[in-house]
């Protein structure tokens, strides 16, 4: 049970994590956009403006038909913006993120507990929270998800590298030492005490190792194939 409730929890960090990384990236894409679209609405007139007056005498037919059409091209922009209403679109994604960044920070402070206890209490929470999260949030384009879990994939993909060589170094340092506690264990492989816990988790279901008493062992029968 304890488990299978710590798995959901990893489970839900997941997912929190992955919103507020898409609503931080739709964020900044909206305030990106939004700020073209005004400099282009402002920029495109003046420049027109000063050709105008410049030199309007000895402007031909089709140059002052082109001049027209980047006036006409200047208000379709800013209507646009204005339209889009991409700044509060910016401030949606934005509030969005910070809300799911506040639920993921908690889940980690509860998965960082010692006991399950703290687990237990959260999850009726931390499932609210996603629900009420999930209705209110405002859409994230395909595009940026797609993104962000490449990203994802990417930084996973090199943490599981760092991972093996942390199991790697928790492996070789029960062969040289024998039994050792938890705490010890986790200043040999530097690594926080949760990514401990995770690590030692992964080599229990391996059967290269077991936890007794905060006391981890080497299977010895397992750790020769290790």
């Amino acid at each position: 049970m304890e488990s299978d409730l710590r798995r959901l929890f990893d489970q839900w960090h997941q997912r929190v994590t992955l919103n507020q990384l898409a609503h931080y990236e739709a964020a900044k894409h909206s305030r990106r956009v939004h700020a073209w679209l005004g400099m282009a609405g402002v920029i495109i007139p003046s420049i027109v403006g000063t050709a105008l007056f410049a030199s309007i005498e000895s402007l031909g037919k089709w140059t002052l038909l082109a001049l027209g059409m980047l006036c006409l091209l200047a208000a379709v922009l800013s209507a646009l913006n204005t339209f889009l209403r991409l700044a509060t679109v910016a401030e949606l994604h934005g509030a969005a993120a910070r809300q799911y960044g506040s639920v993921r920070r908690q889940i980690e402070v509860a998965l960082a507990a010692s006991d399950d206890t703290q687990l237990t209490d959260l999850a009726e929470r931390v499932s609210r929270w996603l629900s009420e999260l999930a209705q209110d949030d405002p859409p994230v384009s395909p595009r940026i998800w797609r993104q962000v879990e490449m990203q994802r994939t990417l930084r996973d993909t090199e943490d599981l590298r760092q991972m093996m060589t942390k199991e790697e170094s928790i492996v070789s340092a029960l062969r040289a030492y024998g039994d050792l506690p938890i705490g010890f264990v986790t200043k040999l492989a530097g690594t926080t005490q949760t990514e401990t816990l995770e690590i030692i988790e992964r080599l229990r279901e391996q059967r290269l190792l077991e936890v007794r008493g905060g006391t981890v062992s080497l299977i010895r029968n397992g750790g020769g194939n290790a």
